[in-house]
């Protein structure tokens, strides 16, 4: 492979010194205590798009789909003494399911922040002031193109859902609501990418998520035709970093990809890890609790069912989460990588659908070690 990793040049003279650089790096990520800060909560899997990379499986029809309030309390009643402190409503599309407003002030009324994952095509004035304190709520938008035909494309619903996602971004800025916007990369929108970071700052987004990644689960699993390559993958990763120098405006941080610490420069690791296993759940909206997703293909990532047990004994006493609270079992590059017990192999969801299992590497970081572009400073 010809491609190089450019961002990287300067962390590879001085091995030795990498590697001390790394152990005080990850030195903060260690004894981790297990408290359940996050919640996933599944609102709904009914969605009004069917966007091409989607992980959610959204023809299972809606009814027994949705949370209710009733859900609701019972689940910020058990996870309050556990520890929690902020949860993400997602779905499907949250926006579908009728009780969303009334379940959102519910949960302020535990005095817990909300992020809310939505398309925003669902999103209108007077939804927004139903809400109780806006100041505690945290939206994350999808936005996959600044080209109209690429972003309606990747929705698939054949209308025009960039129109109304992009009025309602200015809906948020009209009332001062923090947002993020999030967008996924492919063989679609990759051409396009420079200009939708830039039309992302100018709209004056918190933060720009870029998913570098397709997941074969849900409608993933029909989206392999667009997937990017490892060197298109690459490619992705130079001009993001190349952004990131080329424009003032954009602080740093601002502009993030999934991407893995090990392929992070050292002198500017800004990684946020999701502490699968130790401080993150994902709750169903049939009970199932699991690592974080749904378990549309396995059993395996699910725990247990707050319908059958408390949500304490899933969390302490389940073998799934007693299994995940380490990472030394992990399989592949993962369990050699000097990296792992900060990032926890990454995505576990992502490396079971890819490889099979639970404990596989992380899909990137596993190719990238078998095509010999593995840093050797971040091997143990």
């Amino acid at each position: 492979m010809e491609q190089k990793l450019h961002w990287l040049n300067n962390a590879m003279v001085n091995i030795e010194e990498s590697k001390k650089r790394i152990n005080k790096i990850v030195r903060e990520y260690e004894n981790i205590d297990k408290k359940l800060k996050l919640i996933y909560l599944y609102v709904t899997f009914g969605c009004n798009q069917k966007c091409q990379y989607c992980w959610i499986n959204n023809n299972t029809s809606s009814g027994n789909n949705e949370m209710n309030l009733e859900m609701i309390d019972t689940i910020l009643e058990e996870a309050l003494p556990l520890g929690l402190e902020r949860v993400k409503i997602t779905g499907g599309e949250p926006f579908t399911n009728n009780n969303l407003i009334r379940i959102i002030n519910r949960i302020l009324s535990f005095d817990v922040r909300i992020d809310i994952e939505t398309n925003g095509t669902r999103l209108n004035e007077e939804l927004l002031l139903e809400i109780n304190d806006l100041n505690k709520i945290y939206f994350k938008i999808s936005l996959d193109s600044v080209n109209t035909s690429e972003h309606n494309k990747l929705a698939n619903t054949g209308s025009d859902v960039f129109a109304k996602t992009i009025s309602n971004i200015y809906l948020l800025k009209k009332y001062s609501v923090d947002f993020d916007i999030v967008t996924v990369m492919n063989k679609i929108n990759k051409n396009s990418m420079n200009e939708t970071v830039k039309y992302v700052q100018k709209l004056g987004a918190n933060s720009h998520r870029i998913i570098l990644s397709i997941q074969p689960i849900g409608h993933g699993k029909e989206a392999k035709e667009i997937q990017l390559d490892l060197d298109e993958t690459i490619e992705m990763i130079n001009n993001i970093y190349k952004l990131k120098s080329d424009y003032e405006n954009l602080a740093v941080g601002t502009l993030h990809s999934t991407l893995p610490p090990a392929f992070m420069p050292l002198d500017s690791i800004q990684f946020r890890p999701c502490n699968w296993g130790v401080n993150l759940c994902g709750i169903m909206p049939n009970g199932d609790v699991s690592i974080c997703a749904p378990a549309f293909d396995s059993m395996e990532i699910v725990a247990g069912n707050i319908f059958n047990q408390s949500l304490s004994s899933i969390w302490y006493e389940s073998e799934m989460f007693k299994s995940l609270s380490e990472v030394e079992e992990l399989e592949g590059i993962c369990g050699r990588c000097s990296y792992v017990k900060m990032c926890r192999g990454m995505c576990r969801i992502f490396a079971k659908a890819e490889y099979g299992r639970i404990t596989s590497p992380y899909p990137f970081c596993q190719k990238m070690y078998e095509k010999g572009l593995f840093p050797t400073y971040a091997i143990k």
